[in-house]
C-alpha cells in the first residue's frame, strides 16, 4: 500500500525541525559558555586592577605621605585591559578585625594632631562556636598604655566569654594619650570590634579612631566589577618598640635635666 501523498514531505519537515532545534540548543550552549568564559576573564582583570589600586594607595601614603588617596570613577586609572578608582578614609567609627589565637592588634585612641582622646572603649566578638569554632572559650586581653603626670603606665584587663554580652564589654581608659593592644587568648576572636567613646563607661559621643586608614579600591574590566578593601594603621604600630628590657650597671635617668 502506498503512503498518502505528502507524507514524505511532512516527515522531512519533522526531521529538519528536530535538527534545527538541536543546532539552536547547541549554539545557545556554546554562546553561554563563551559569555561565562569572557565574564570570568574580565573578573580576573578587574580583581587585579582593584589590587593595583590598593598597592598604589599604600605606596602614596607610606612613601609620598599623600593626604588625599581618593580617585573618582570619572578619572579612573587605566591599566591595560582594566581600570581602577578608589575611596579612602582616615577616621573610622569602629575598629573591626578577626584575631587568630595569640594574635595582636593595636588601636590608637587619641588624635595625633590635637588633644582629643577617648576615655572608654567597648569590645565585642563572636562567641558562637557554630560561626567561629572554639570562640566560646576565647578570652580577650586588653593592655592599655597611657601617660599620667609625665610617666608612661599600663594596665591589663582580661575579658571572658561570659562578659561578652550583646553590647560587648566596656573598659575605661586611665590616662592621657592612650592606645590599647588587643590579644586573643585560648582561641580565635572572630569579628572582634572596638568602639571608642568620649566619656567614661561608654558614654558621650562616639570617638572617631584617627590612626586607622581604610581604603576601598574598585576595579573594572568590560562589564565585570570587583572591589577590595583594607584597613591598616595610619602610623607605625608602637607595641613592637616597647617589648624589650633595659639592663644597666648605672642608674638610668629618663629626664635629662635632673641628671645634669
Amino acid at each position: 500500500m502506498n503512503p498518502p501523498h505528502g507524507f514524505s514531505l511532512l516527515l522531512s519537515l519533522f526531521v529538519l525541525s528536530a535538527i534545527l532545534m538541536a543546532a539552536l540548543s547547541a549554539g545557545n550552549l556554546v554562546v553561554r559558555e563563551l559569555r561565562l568564559t569572557t565574564s570570568f576573564d574580565q573578573g580576573v582583570l578587574a580583581f587585579y586592577a582593584a589590587e593595583s589600586g590598593l598597592e598604589d594607595a599604600l605606596y602614596d601614603f607610606r612613601q609620598k605621605n599623600s593626604p588625599n588617596l581618593n580617585v573618582v570613577e570619572t578619572s579612573a586609572i587605566t591599566l591595560g585591559n582594566g581600570r581602577w578608582w578608589r575611596v579612602s578614609n582616615t577616621t573610622l567609627t569602629e575598629f573591626s578585625t578577626t584575631l587568630l589565637e595569640n594574635e595582636v592588634a593595636e588601636v590608637t585612641l587619641f588624635n595625633t594632631s590635637g588633644s582629643a582622646q577617648a576615655w572608654s572603649v567597648r569590645v565585642s566578638w563572636t562567641g558562637n562556636p557554630t560561626m567561629c569554632p572554639g570562640s566560646d572559650f576565647t578570652w580577650i586581653e586588653v593592655l592599655q598604655s597611657y601617660w599620667v603626670a609625665g610617666e608612661s603606665q599600663s594596665q591589663r584587663s582580661l575579658l571572658s566569654p561570659s562578659d561578652n554580652d550583646t553590647d560587648g564589654v566596656t573598659v575605661n581608659l586611665s590616662g592621657s594619650y592612650p592606645y590599647v593592644r588587643l590579644r586573643a587568648l585560648f582561641g580565635d576572636a572572630c569579628n572582634l570590634t572596638l568602639r571608642a567613646y568620649a566619656g567614661l563607661n561608654a558614654t558621650g559621643a562616639s570617638f572617631n579612631l584617627p590612626a586607622q586608614l581604610e581604603v576601598t579600591a574598585y576595579g573594572a574590566a568590560g562589564e565585570a566589577r570587583q572591589a577590595l578593601s583594607i584597613t591598616v594603621p595610619a602610623h607605625a604600630p608602637q607595641f613592637g618598640a616597647f617589648d624589650y628590657t633595659l639592663f644597666s650597671e648605672e642608674a638610668i635617668c629618663k629626664d635629662v635635666s635632673p641628671c645634669n
